[in-house]
């Protein structure tokens, strides 16, 4: 499916959704996943543990909310697809950062795991 053929979006979606090219979500999960982080390795093993401001992220916690935003994301995927109409709850994405402790863990392992 391309952004083009999105007829609806859900609330608050749009705002991630618009961002994207309008190119097949395969041929974009090529382009832009695992490849561009085996690509710049060194470089992020050289921020892996840096933050640019007090209480701020680091690339390791960075990376890591991707990958727990892509699992909330799925689940998410997964209600509509079944037209379940619950209303979806948030999440705390400081808190979530704070509980997946990335930076307790090596960079190639949170790389794997994505």
């Amino acid at each position: 499916m391309k952004k083009s053929e999105i007829t609806e979006m859900p609330d608050y979606f749009d705002q991630y959704i618009n961002l994207v090219e309008d190119i097949d979500v395969v041929e974009a999960l090529e382009k832009y996943g695992i490849q561009f982080l085996q690509i710049e390795l060194s470089k992020f093993e050289l921020l892996a543990d840096q933050i640019y401001a007090p209480a701020k992220w680091t690339s390791k916690d960075i990376l890591q909310h991707i990958i727990d935003t892509e699992r909330i994301f799925c689940y998410r995927a997964h209600r509509f697809a079944r037209h379940d109409h619950t209303p979806l709850l948030g999440c705390d994405e400081n808190m979530d950062a704070m509980n997946a402790k990335a930076n307790d863990r090596e960079l190639i392992d949170i790389i794997t795991e994505f």
